[in-house]
């Protein structure tokens, strides 16, 4: 047809950047994984599915919106992540694991339903979670937040973030 097709070369600096990103989205990928499965055990039954089901959300829609269970405990997720070979740079710039002062780190999501937040594509790229255990909504002098979010990072921002569009996307009118 006559088109000119130019080609490019990507700059070291691009190949890291979308190396960088697919990591992340790695990351995200297991901890959807990691908290359906989660919703599977007894903990996850006796609480979050039970919560669901409370809610009127039928099987099919827990499984279709990929909702899960963050278990209690507070590094349940990171020390599974870790042992898996996931890196402590990517569960922190994803923001589902906290490094603490002393250098261990923590689930950001514990003892919460979580709600996986997809781009348009349908990749994962944060988690929406509910606390379960009202009675720990204050500990100590430090409020617990009913509701929390993942923070904005390289691959989540928030601004430009719909829930469900994904599947909004694929349904036919």
């Amino acid at each position: 047809y006559g088109i000119e097709v130019k080609e490019k070369e990507d700059s070291p600096e691009e190949i890291a950047a979308r190396q960088r990103s697919e990591s992340l989205y790695l990351v995200m990928d297991f901890a959807e994984k990691f908290f359906q499965e989660s919703l599977k055990t007894p903990e996850g039954r006796s609480i979050g599915y039970a919560y669901f089901r409370s809610r009127g959300l039928e099987d099919s829609t827990i499984e279709k919106y990929g909702l899960g269970w963050s278990p209690k405990g507070g590094s349940v997720f990171s020390r599974e992540a870790l042992a898996k070979g996931y890196k402590e740079e990517f569960l922190t710039a994803t923001g589902v694991s906290i490094k603490r002062n002393d250098g261990s780190l923590i689930d950001k999501f514990y003892d919460r339903v979580m709600f996986p937040i997809h781009s348009v594509s349908g990749r994962v790229i944060a988690f929406g979670g509910r606390l379960m255990s009202e009675g720990a909504i204050e500990e100590g002098d430090k409020k617990i937040p009913k509701y929390l979010n993942s923070p904005e990072t390289e691959v989540f921002d928030k601004s430009r973030t719909l829930y469900g569009l994904n599947i909004a996307k694929r349904t036919r009118a």
